[in-house]
Formats: C-alpha cells, structure tokens, sequence
C-alpha cells in the first residue's frame, strides 16, 4: 500500500498556456468568495496539450478546477472530493511558500453530509482540528503534481498568493489511490521518492 499523497511527475506542460487564462479575480461564471472557478477544458488548455493527455492514456474530466488564495490564507477545514477520481494533476502559479496539506480522520466520530461547492463539485468537509496532519508538500511551479484527493486535505498560503490548477483523470484507472500509482508507474511518468 502506497501512503504518500503526492508524486511529482513527467507529465509535460501545455506550451500554450498562460497566466491570461487565469480567471480575473471577483469575476467569473462559477466564482465564489473562496475563490474557486470551473472552466471548459479546451477553454483553458490547447487541443495539444489535451491530446498529449489522451495519448497517456488519459480520458479527462471536461472542466479545469482554478483556485485561487490571497496571501496568508489558512483553511480552517479540510475536505475530500467526492468525484469518480482518487487524484488531480496540479500545478501552482504563485505560492511559493504555500503547503497542500493531507489530513487523517482520527477521533472524527460522525460522518458528514455531502455538500457541494459553487463549481458543483461534491465534497465532505472538517474542521482541521479534529483531524491528524499526515503529509505535507509545496506543489511545484515547474513540475506538474499528482495528488490525491479521496482523503481530507487543505492548503495554506504564506507570504505570496497561489493560484492552483487541477485536471481529474476519470475512468477505473483513477477510482483507487494504488491503481493510479500502479498506472503512473507503468507509463513511467511518476518522478520516485
């Protein structure tokens, strides 16, 4: 069993993109005060960058999930995705002192309702306090991340603000944190530690 919560990859970046497909700040379709936005795929991305995506054997959520935290934001809560995937592909713009943070359920004794954000993207969520930190990363800006998202994680922003950006990988591959891994591995795209 693989109990790490994240693996840089070799997964190239989209030569095409740039920070002016950023969403502007307060503005946007799916923003909410937390700052989160879902926009089309091929909206964001180039069709080269996506077939890149397909030809690793990737068969793509049709939305990219953008979020973005001011400087010395700390979550409060941590939460789970409940979404056919185990993982995102991330990446960060900014936020070089900033953490993703990766929670165990000890102690928690009642089970949430599912809630859903402004994006639509359904989601477990508790306060950080009744959780136990397990692992922690800064995302890399020059490396594309994969991380899991099936258990409770967080961020917290520092000194510079962050955007992050995420692509979920859909399909049975992806449903268990081991399958994924197995999977990376074998298309040799996970840099080991």
């Amino acid at each position: 069993m693989d109990n790490k919560c994240w693996y840089e990859t070799n997964i190239e970046f989209d030569k095409n993109f740039t920070i002016d497909k950023l969403p502007k700040i307060n503005e946007g379709e799916w923003y909410d005060k937390e700052g989160i936005w879902k926009q089309p795929l091929g909206e964001v991305f180039s069709e080269e960058w996506n077939t890149h995506l397909k030809d690793l054997g990737f068969s793509m959520w049709p939305w990219v999930l953008m979020f973005y935290r001011r400087p010395h934001y700390y979550a409060q809560r941590a939460h789970v995705d409940l979404q056919d995937t185990v993982c995102g592909i991330n990446w960060v713009i900014g936020g070089s002192d900033s953490h993703m943070i990766w929670y165990k359920k000890t102690g928690v004794t009642q089970e949430r309702d599912a809630l859903t954000s402004v994006a639509f993207t359904p989601y477990l969520s508790w306060p950080v306090n009744e959780l136990e930190e397990i692992e922690r990363h800064t995302l890399s800006r020059t490396k594309i991340t994969l991380v899991r998202v099936d258990i409770p994680h967080a961020i917290e922003v520092r000194s510079e603000d962050r955007w992050g950006i995420s692509v979920r990988p859909k399909g049975k591959t992806f449903r268990t944190w081991e399958d994924t891994i197995d999977y990376f591995r074998s298309k040799n795209l996970l840099i080991e530690r």
